[in-house]
C-alpha cells in the first residue's frame, strides 16, 4: 500500500507592527486599517492588504499599485534576472518565503522564476508582439509534490522599476507533519470520476483526461487543523452530449476537476 503525508500548517500572523514594517517597505506611510477579514494600508496610488488569522486566506499578503494596471504595456520591462533579484529579496525582507524544516518527513523546495510578458498588437495591417511587463513567480515542492491552492503562491509583475506593481505572497509560517495516509491510485480516481458521469441522460461517451496532476493543495481557511493535503487535479475533456445523428457533434468544454488522493490507512 503506498502512502503519503498530509501536513498541518501554521499560517502567518500579521500584527500591526508588522503591517506598518510591511508598508514602510513599499512607501506607505498610512495608518492601519482594521476589520474582519484583516487589515489594508493605503494611499492615492497604492494598496497593501493582509489577511486575518481567522479569515478565508489567513497569512495572505497582497500589493498593487492601483496607478499602474496589469494591462499597461512597459517598453523595457525589468529582466528576468534583475525581477527575480528584486522579488527574493523583498520577500525575505517581508518574511514571507517558506520556512523549511529538518525533517526527513518534509523535503521543501522553492524554485524562483521570471519572464517577460508579451503583448499582441494589431494596427489594422498586422499583429506583432510587444514586451508588456515582467511576471516573477516562485513554485513550491514538497517531498518532489508542487504545491497549489490560493494559500500557497507567490507571484510578482514588475515594469521598469525594481520596485513590483503586484505582489500576492501566501506561504505558512510553519509546517509539520500531521498524518501519514493511503494514498489514492490514478486509475481508482479516474474511475470513480467516470462511473459519475456515466449515469447522465446527456453523456454518450467516456471522458477523455488531458492532463492528470498529484499535488498538495493549501485551500481557503475552514477550521483546525489547517491541512496541506494531497488531491488530484484533472483536466477532462467530455463526456460528449448525445446528438441526433443529423446535427453536428458540439464541441465539449474542458474542465478542470479536484479530487482527494488520500484516504485514512487502517
Amino acid at each position: 500500500m503506498a502512502t503519503i503525508m498530509i501536513y498541518r500548517m501554521t499560517a502567518r500572523e500579521f500584527s500591526p507592527e508588522r503591517v506598518r514594517a510591511a508598508a514602510k517597505l513599499f512607501g506607505l506611510r498610512a495608518e492601519v486599517a482594521d476589520s474582519p477579514g484583516g487589515a489594508v494600508v493605503h494611499d492615492e496610488r497604492r494598496v497593501l492588504a493582509v489577511g486575518a488569522p481567522c479569515g478565508r486566506q489567513p497569512g495572505v499578503l497582497m500589493y498593487t499599485n492601483t496607478g499602474v494596471g496589469l494591462g499597461d504595456l512597459c517598453e523595457s520591462p525589468l529582466a528576468p534576472d534583475d525581477a527575480t533579484k528584486s522579488a527574493m529579496a523583498l520577500l525575505s525582507e517581508l518574511d514571507l518565503l517558506p520556512k523549511k524544516r529538518d525533517d526527513d518527513r518534509t523535503r521543501i523546495e522553492l524554485t524562483p522564476s521570471a519572464s517577460v510578458t508579451e503583448a499582441v498588437l494589431f494596427d489594422g495591417r498586422e499583429r506583432r508582439r510587444v514586451p508588456a511587463r515582467t511576471d516573477f513567480r516562485a513554485r513550491v515542492r514538497i517531498n518532489d509534490l508542487p504545491v497549489d491552492g490560493p494559500r500557497t503562491r507567490i507571484r510578482a509583475a514588475f515594469h521598469a522599476e525594481p520596485e513590483p506593481i503586484s505582489l500576492y505572497a501566501a506561504t505558512w509560517e510553519e509546517i509539520e507533519p500531521y498524518e501519514e495516509v493511503e494514498l489514492v491510485r490514478e486509475h481508482e480516481v479516474l474511475g470513480a470520476l467516470e462511473k459519475s458521469l456515466r449515469g447522465r441522460a446527456d453523456c454518450g461517451s467516456s471522458i477523455r483526461v488531458h492532463n492528470l496532476k498529484l499535488a498538495y493543495v493549501a485551500d481557503d481557511f475552514r477550521g483546525t487543523p489547517d491541512l496541506l493535503a494531497p488531491a488530484y487535479l484533472i483536466e477532462i475533456e467530455g463526456p460528449a452530449p448525445r446528438t441526433d445523428g443529423r446535427s453536428a457533434r458540439p464541441e465539449t468544454p474542458r474542465q478542470l476537476v479536484r479530487l482527494p488522493a488520500w484516504r485514512t490507512a487502517l
